[in-house]
C-alpha cells in the first residue's frame, strides 16, 4: 500500500534528518536553526528520490521530468517541513530549551499527514492523458450543403457555430472524423458555419 511505503520512506528520511541535526548541533556546533534547515533539506532530497522511485513509481510518466517534480516537492512538502521544523525549533528549543532533535521529532510527526496528501495530489499526481485530436479528412458528404447561406441538408445534421467572416460565395467541403462523425463547413450568411452529424 502506498501510505505504508510513504511512511517507510519518511522514517528513513527522519532518521537521516535527526542524525544530521544532532551531528550539526552537538558535534559541529552549528546554530540550531541553520542546522534544522540543512537537516530538513537533506531529508527532503532523500525522501523525494525514494518517493519518485518507489512510493509513486507507477505515476512517473515520460513527460514528468525529475526537475519539475523536485520543484513541486520542495514547494509543497519542503515548505511544510522546513516551516514547521523552524517554527518548532524556534519555540521548543529557542524558548523552552528543549533539545533540537526532540523538537524536530515532534514537528515531523505533526506534518506527516499533510505531506502525504500533498505528495499524492500535487507532486506525484497522476498525469492526465490528453489524447491528440483525430485529424479531419476531406471527403464528399451528401449530408451537408450550403442551403440559402445556412449549413444544412440531410437527416441528423445541425449547424453548431459560426466562425470568421468570409465571402458569401465560399463553401467548404464536408469533413469526416476517423470515428465516422461528419462535420461540415459552409457559408452561413457571410460567416463560415460548422455543421456536424448528430
Amino acid at each position: 500500500m502506498r501510505w505504508l511505503r510513504f511512511y517507510a520512506v519518511g522514517a528513513m528520511g527522519a532518521a537521516l534528518q535527526f542524525a544530521l541535526l544532532g551531528l550539526l548541533v552537538h558535534v559541529a556546533g552549528l546554530n540550531y536553526l541553520l542546522a534544522t534547515a540543512l537537516s530538513v533539506e537533506a531529508a527532503i532530497l532523500h525522501n523525494f528520490l525514494w518517493h519518485r522511485r518507489w512510493t509513486w513509481d507507477d505515476r512517473r510518466g515520460a513527460s514528468d521530468r525529475a526537475g519539475a517534480a523536485l520543484a513541486r516537492f520542495n514547494l509543497t512538502n519542503g515548505l511544510v517541513s522546513i516551516s514547521a521544523n523552524l517554527l518548532s525549533a524556534y519555540l521548543l528549543t529557542g524558548v523552552w530549551r528543549i533539545d533540537p532533535v526532540l523538537s524536530s521529532i515532534l514537528s515531523v510527526a505533526a506534518g506527516s499527514l499533510a505531506n502525504f496528501f500533498l505528495c499524492d495530489r500535487v507532486v506525484f499526481a497522476p498525469l492526465r492523458s490528453n489524447p491528440s485530436p483525430q485529424p479531419l479528412v476531406p471527403i464528399t458528404c451528401p449530408l451537408l450543403r450550403n442551403q440559402g447561406g445556412v449549413a444544412e441538408g440531410g437527416v441528423g445534421v445541425e449547424a453548431v457555430r459560426a466562425g470568421a467572416p468570409v465571402s458569401p460565395s465560399v463553401a467548404k467541403p464536408a469533413m469526416l472524423c476517423p470515428g465516422g462523425r461528419h462535420i461540415g463547413v459552409s457559408n452561413a450568411g457571410g460567416y463560415l458555419g460548422l455543421a456536424k452529424a448528430l
